[in-house]
Formats: structure tokens, sequence, C-alpha cells
């Protein structure tokens, strides 16, 4: 069970950033997760989301675990959790996401 100054991680650790706690940059959070787009990796983050695209089975849908060594899924299917953060990565690398909280900040000030 991971704890406060254990080596154990917990994909908690991703809230981190994500709830501006720490900066992506910061190289505690570098150190600890390899969220590939958002440390500055885009190129990488890329080549790892077509990967997880070709694991879809033929209706596009994911399930809760995959085997990248093997090209095959494993678990229950489909799962909601993992297509959320399919959904989620897709909109993170076209830009989606930052042009959304861009135009939420822009109302805000008009308002």
């Amino acid at each position: 069970m991971p704890a406060y100054g254990s080596r154990g991680l917990d994909a908690a650790l991703l809230l981190i950033p994500g709830g501006g706690f720490l900066p992506w940059t910061d190289p505690r959070v570098v150190g600890t997760v390899d969220a590939l787009h958002n440390t500055g990796r885009v190129r990488a983050a890329e080549d790892t989301f077509t990967r997880l695209l070709d694991l879809r089975n033929d209706v596009g849908l994911l399930s809760e675990e995959c085997d990248p060594a093997a090209g095959r899924q494993l678990g229950n299917t489909p799962q909601a959790f993992s297509l959320v953060g399919l959904v989620n990565s897709a909109r993170q690398l076209s830009g989606a996401s930052t042009r959304t909280s861009a135009s939420r900040a822009e109302q805000r000030t008009r308002a």
C-alpha cells in the first residue's frame, strides 16, 4: 500500500499536477509519473496514443487492461474508465482541452 515516504506508487499521484498542487514540470512530478504530453514529451505521447488506438477491438472499445507485448486486451470489455482515459488523451493531444480552458477563462474575463 503506497504511503508518504514509501516507494510505492498510486494513480492518485496524477492528481497532484492536474489539481495544481505542483506543475507538470516540477522534477518530483516528472520523476514520479510518465504523463508524456504534459511533461513536454509530445512526440512520445503521440506515438504511445497511436499504439493504444491499435489495441482497440473491432468496434473501437477498450477493456480494463492490455498486454502491449501480445497486442491484445485483457479483462472486462468494455471498460468505461479506459474509454474516458482514451477520450481525455485525445483531447489533450489535439489541444482541445487547452482551447476549452482558454475559452472558459476568456468568458470569465468578459463577464
